[in-house]
């Protein structure tokens, strides 16, 4: 064999052996894919496919992010940042082509998350574990005041009755302050009352930048699904 065809073997042998490669690590990727998406109930997840791989995996790790939370404490009240932190360092990330695109595929376990929250602080109350309304174990976080805000909140039916029930929740101490949407001056730190035009509140928000918890529904749900409606936002004290 001349040496010109032994090289040429050679590179054949390579391209082969690194295809092959290339295909047993894309093969392991979509099997733990598979996995999580087969025993979903186990875990929080979530996958987000854009042109930009970095771009894809910053808006899987946000939503998974939101998505935690959630499961946390149903909307209840916002996580402590640090706490979430940690939690998400736990997470799983994945990424791999879609045609020409990137997709970003990020999780973590419902165990890991629970295992985790029993030695989690938020301030001074530490985590409890509470049936939920739907029979599902979470984590209660939220103070009793707060809960008496939020209950109190989801008691109301009108835009008017929210009008009486802000400032005496506001003079008592119990939140720090209330206004229309477009006024707030950090919407994300807000929960958020939606009325429609007939004075009808239809929603009510916890505090998120993207992604927020419907308390009304117990969904995910965003203040951009409402452009048209009444918002008006009220802030918790520390």
């Amino acid at each position: 064999m001349n040496m010109n065809r032994f090289s040429f073997c050679i590179t054949i042998l390579l391209i082969l052996v690194c295809g092959w490669g290339s295909a047993q690590t894309d093969g392991n990727v979509k099997s733990r894919i598979d996995t999580v998406l087969k025993n979903h109930n186990d875990y929080i997840y979530e996958d987000v496919t854009t042109t930009d791989v970095g771009n894809a995996l910053a808006r899987a790790m946000d939503l998974l992010r939101q998505e935690v939370s959630f499961y946390i404490d149903g909307g209840a009240s916002g996580v402590n940042a640090g706490i979430m932190d940690t939690l998400l360092r736990e997470a799983t990330q994945v990424t791999l082509p879609r045609g020409d695109k990137y997709r970003a595929f990020v999780y973590i376990s419902k165990s890991t998350v629970d295992s985790m929250g029993k030695s989690c602080e938020k301030g001074e109350v530490q985590y409890e574990k509470v049936p939920s309304s739907s029979g599902r174990i979470v984590y209660n976080t939220a103070r009793q005041k707060d809960s008496e805000v939020i209950s109190g909140i989801l008691s109301l039916s009108t835009l008017q009755e929210l009008g009486v029930y802000l400032p005496e929740k506001q003079k008592n101490g119990d939140i720090i302050h209330y206004d229309s949407y477009r006024s707030l001056p950090d919407p994300a730190a807000y929960y958020l009352v939606v009325c429609d035009k007939y004075g009808n509140i239809v929603a009510v928000l916890s505090p998120g930048r993207d992604i927020r918890s419907n308390l009304k529904t117990h969904q995910p749900d965003k203040a951009d699904n409402y452009k048209n409606y009444k918002i008006i936002g009220f802030r918790m004290t520390k």
